[in-house]
């Protein structure tokens, strides 16, 4: 009898060892953790990463948050 086995992979989210399904997305990842996408970046491996990309075995992903500093109009000079 056939036994049914789910291929999974280990990465490295916010430097804890979570084991995922093997077609987990940098997408998935952002809503596992409710990073907002319009205020963080995943960086997998320490460089962005589109949110369609699938995850590979030993991936290390990271979010770092996105700031805006905005010059005053007109600016000073």
């Amino acid at each position: 009898m056939w036994k049914h086995v789910e291929r999974t992979i280990k990465v490295y989210v916010q430097g804890e060892l979570l084991e995922l399904p093997w077609n987990t997305t940098v997408r998935d990842i952002h809503d596992m953790t409710d990073h907002n996408r319009e205020s963080y970046i995943a960086l997998v491996n320490g460089k962005p990463a589109p949110e369609d990309r699938y995850l590979e075995e030993g991936d290390v992903v990271m979010f770092t948050r996105i700031t805006y500093h905005f010059s005053p109009v007109g600016g000073r000079g």
